[in-house]
């Protein structure tokens, strides 16, 4: 079987057979090529993101931008920091939208998106707020 160890295994309970599957474990040759190939595997460079120098190691508000209104429901757009970035948090009486930026010039963008996607669906502008 390729020097591979095959071990049956089977979970019982109240003397009846529930699940049955078999485990082949790779043989060393294998084993060594698939650990070798973990240990040269690059890192993305996406995946490779360094974190805030000023990281408190917990996020911390640092403002609100905007508050609308619909109704009865208010929805506040708040701004706090983040160990990649900075976090929008869009909140409402009943939900919260949470986006992770990692430049300045995506918190703008993705602040003004959000702003005008909810002008567009009714929402109103209920004062500017600053923090």
């Amino acid at each position: 079987m390729n020097g591979c160890a095959v071990v049956r295994i089977a979970v019982a309970a109240a003397g009846f057979i529930r699940r049955s599957f078999t485990y082949r474990r790779p043989s060393p040759e294998r084993h060594r090529a698939e650990k070798r190939a973990l240990r040269d595997a690059r890192i993305p460079h996406e995946m490779n993101t360094p974190q805030r120098p000023d990281w408190a190691g917990h996020p911390v508000e640092l403002g609100a931008a905007w508050t609308l209104r619909k109704g009865d429901k208010v929805a506040q757009r708040v701004l706090v920091s983040h160990q990649l970035g900075w976090e929008l948090r869009l909140m409402t009486s009943d939900s919260l939208w949470s986006q992770v930026c990692r430049s300045s010039d995506e918190v703008l963008e993705t602040h003004e998106a959000w702003k005008v996607a909810m002008l567009s669906k009714g929402w109103i502008e209920g004062g500017e707020t600053t923090s």
